[in-house]
């Protein structure tokens, strides 16, 4: 089984199935998952920056109401 070309054997088993299409589909996948990545990447690094501005607002808020609190 070793030599056996795959794609024969798809169409041997499965004379019906696509099999380029599916050879052609899952070369996608790769591609697919890395744009996955890059994409949760973008979102998380967007997500640093909100948490960083958020903590900046927080330590204002903070400022202001020791402020408050002294007068």
């Amino acid at each position: 089984m070793m030599g056996l070309n795959v794609k024969k054997l798809l169409k041997s088993v499965a004379p019906d199935l696509n099999v380029e299409e599916i050879i052609n589909q899952s070369a996608k996948v790769p591609l697919m998952l890395e744009a996955l990545i890059e994409q949760g990447n973008n979102q998380n690094k967007a997500l640093e920056h909100i948490i960083k501005k958020l903590d900046t607002i927080e330590e204002k808020i903070n400022k202001a109401e020791e402020l408050l609190e002294v007068s």
